[in-house]
């Protein structure tokens, strides 16, 4: 644990002075140094990584950060339009994993997928519905696990794009996946939008 804080902490500095440098270029972008300087969590990190990868891309212009419209709440917008909020994400099953109580005798570990679900359409409402909006979520732990029936309740206009890290033989790869319903619009904005963070979207 205490390596863990102690990376955080150092790529919490390394990114509050690339965002502090570049901060003429990202609307908002103090209101996530102040984050960054005052809480030490991946999340934020996570936040701040892929507001650096979007500005190093430049295939979309970042017109505003950590931005609250009453109800909502807008983590990156891109090109006055598009909404991103940013999640640091795992299931229930990757928390009950460090829980001995939750464990099963054959290895396994509970499962709570009402509360995974309600979760993520929590996430998907703070998106505003008159735009496209993204809920992108960095896999935390075992990361994700989505149920298929779940993307028939997505709004039309917002979906889940994951990235997630694989590994094979040669070595480690970025992947993304896209969870949607079927009357999803935006497919090829989240190739977009998943190639200029770094991640090559599977399907």
């Amino acid at each position: 644990m205490a390596n863990a804080n102690l990376e955080i902490t150092q790529k919490s500095e390394l990114l509050t002075d690339w965002l502090s440098a570049n901060a003429s270029q990202i609307p908002g972008i103090h209101k996530l140094i102040r984050k960054l300087e005052s809480e030490r969590k991946a999340g934020h990190v996570v936040h701040a990584f892929m507001v650096k990868r979007l500005v190093e891309d430049g295939t979309f212009k970042i017109t505003h950060v950590e931005k609250s419209t009453g109800s909502h709440d807008i983590d990156i917008e891109l090109d006055g339009s598009i909404n991103l909020q940013v999640w640091h994400g795992a299931s229930s099953a990757a928390d009950n994993m460090r829980d001995k109580d939750k464990s099963s005798p054959l290895g396994g570990v509970e499962v709570d997928w009402e509360r995974d679900e309600q979760n993520l359409l929590a996430k998907l409402r703070q998106l505003p519905e008159d735009a496209p909006g993204f809920l992108v979520c960095y896999d935390y732990r075992t990361g994700l696990h989505i149920l298929p029936e779940w993307r028939a309740s997505f709004p039309e206009n917002k979906a889940l794009l994951e990235l997630y890290y694989v590994r094979d033989d040669t070595g480690l790869f970025n992947e993304s996946r896209l969870h949607c319903s079927g009357v999803f619009k935006h497919d090829e904005l989240a190739h977009r939008i998943s190639n200029s963070l770094g991640f090559h979207l599977k399907g």
